[in-house]
């Protein structure tokens, strides 16, 4: 028989290639979306659209699943609101399911200034609002792993590409019953500074983008009345600060990482936005 996940969040961009993911490896997906969003759902997927902060409406799309995938991202200016309701919702469906959670972690947990590696056991020391809600949302991950809710973390840096990602969770949950209770795992994936993944652009599009400095004056400047500013500028340090993310553990566990490289991921990734022919 086919394994099950829910998908929470199929229409995000990390959902819809998730979805996609375990869609074409044989397992049967059911995507969460949000009402009137069934349009950009997955193909070939079950589709829900239920609002995902209704946890009883999500508990009840969770039965019968194997594994629940929390793809679930509000907007930068949404997350002091959202986040911690959201994560709520994604423990409370796997756990009436019994189904194993899936989380994708990043770096925000680490403040500034970044470590130079970043492996599992590596302290968080969050410098921003959003490095201190990722830590309380993986408080309650660990939590909920204490109460029997297996629960993975795989967490990247800033600039990871999708598909690579998405084909590590999938074989992450093929190994779901053979790892402890609560796990979390490194993907190393691309963690550049801003300059470098500039720089890679510039390639893939093969024209001489002048590449100057992030006008971060301004946006820190702006910080008091603009809320998107005062967000960006809590995570500025990730644009200057080089760090790398350690995924031996991860590779120990799955084999090789899937791992397309920088200027090859960076080109596709702006062929799917459209950006380049």
């Amino acid at each position: 028989m086919s394994a099950r996940i829910l998908v929470l969040g199929a229409a995000g961009r990390l959902g819809h290639k998730a979805a996609e993911t375990f869609r074409d490896a044989g397992w049967i997906v059911t995507s969460l979306m949000r009402p009137g969003g069934a349009a950009r759902a997955p193909a070939h997927t079950t589709v829900l659209e239920i609002d995902a902060l209704d946890h009883a409406a999500v508990g009840k799309a969770a039965r019968g699943v194997d594994v629940v995938l929390h793809a679930l991202n509000p907007p930068y200016t949404d997350w002091a609101r959202l986040a911690l309701p959201l994560a709520y919702s994604a423990v409370a469906a796997a756990e009436t399911a019994g189904a194993t959670l899936l989380f994708p972690g990043n770096l925000y947990n680490y403040g500034s200034p970044l470590p130079p590696v970043i492996d599992e056991n590596t302290p968080m020391r969050p410098s921003s609002r959003k490095g201190q809600l990722r830590v309380a949302i993986e408080d309650r991950l660990m939590e909920a792993a204490e109460r029997g809710v297996r629960t993975i973390i795989l967490r990247a840096g800033e600039w990871a590409y999708l598909p690579d990602f998405a084909s590590a969770l999938l074989r992450l949950a093929s190994v779901r019953e053979a790892l402890p209770p609560f796990a979390s795992f490194g993907f190393s994936g691309h963690a550049v500074t801003g300059r470098e993944l500039t720089a890679a652009i510039t390639r893939a599009m093969q024209a001489s983008l002048e590449n100057k400095r992030m006008t971060w004056w301004l946006i820190h400047a702006l910080r008091p009345i603009v809320p998107l500013c005062r967000e960006l500028s809590e995570i500025a340090y990730f644009w200057n600060e080089p760090h790398s993310v350690d995924g031996s553990k991860l590779k120990a566990t799955i084999g090789d990482i899937p791992g397309t490289p920088l200027d090859v991921a960076v080109a596709r990734a702006l062929e799917d936005l459209r950006a380049i022919a």
